[in-house]
């Protein structure tokens, strides 16, 4: 089950279509026609030229219930369901150290289940968000994401799984 979520995780993030001056989050609901379970996602793919990386992230909830922070740094982060860590920093507070685990059919790309309800509350009043990840070798991609219509997307996503957020 956990491998057809990441499936449908990867193709949505190949699927967004997006212009480089026009890079906003977006919600969308997506039905698995096998087994008719919709995931709502709010998604931002970052097309500037400052981060050549096409860094993506966004929010999930599966199902109704399972609520968890992906991002896709098109970048080897480490092997499957490895490790890594992203750190994050809103506006001018202080920034903040998330663990993540590398996808199950991606090396570039990971979730994070646990944290993912404070990662929205952080994300839901930003006008201003960088990202790094940081790979298990050491390596390091920053990304500055346009916070355009977060709030919206991503509160989609947060009362489909009937959580509640400040």
């Amino acid at each position: 089950m956990r491998k057809l979520y990441l499936s449908g995780v990867a193709i949505f993030f190949a699927t967004m279509n997006y212009a480089a001056a026009e890079a906003t989050w977006e919600y969308s609901e997506i039905k698995d026609e096998f087994t008719d379970k919709t995931h709502h996602v709010a998604l931002i793919k970052n097309t500037s030229t400052s981060s050549p990386n096409n860094f993506r992230a966004g929010f999930e909830c599966r199902n109704g219930r399972d609520f968890v922070f992906t991002i896709d740094a098109n970048e080897y982060l480490g092997g499957r369901n490895q490790p890594f860590k992203v750190r994050y920093r809103v506006d001018n507070k202080r920034a903040k150290t998330i663990k993540m685990r590398t996808f199950s059919n991606s090396e570039t790309g990971g979730m994070n289940s646990f944290s993912a309800i404070d990662i929205a509350n952080d994300f839901l009043n930003a006008k201003r968000m960088r990202l790094r990840t940081v790979a298990i070798n050491g390596d390091r991609y920053d990304t500055e994401l346009p916070m355009a219509n977060s709030r919206e997307a991503i509160l989609k996503a947060v009362e489909a799984c009937k959580l509640n957020v400040q």
